[in-house]
């Protein structure tokens, strides 16, 4: 069995370019499970501080081994279309 730092480390030492994230002109979604360990909300939260415009939602009572798109597809399909037609008047707008 791995230890966390197994999947830790790498994240540690990588060094991303959050600062070019914030360029990113295309809206972001993200589901979250309201039982997912409390490390994907920080990263949820992370997440909202670098892009422009992102919707995170948080499905209740759902997890990484229940996620949202297997437990509630409707809803899930559904968020997607919006955040499609939401991305091409995005692309419209910003050439």
């Amino acid at each position: 069995m791995f230890s966390p730092e197994y999947y830790s480390d790498p994240f540690k030492t990588y060094h991303l370019a959050r600062e070019d994230f914030c360029h990113i002109r295309q809206p972001v979604y993200l589901a979250l499970g309201s039982l997912s360990h409390p490390i994907e909300e920080h990263k949820a939260k992370v997440l909202t501080s670098l892009f422009p415009d992102i919707r995170v939602e948080v499905y209740e009572g759902l997890h990484h081994f229940n996620p949202p798109h297997r437990a509630e597809p409707e809803r899930f399909a559904r968020a997607l279309r919006e955040l499609w037609t939401r991305s091409e008047i995005a692309a419209s707008v910003n050439g």
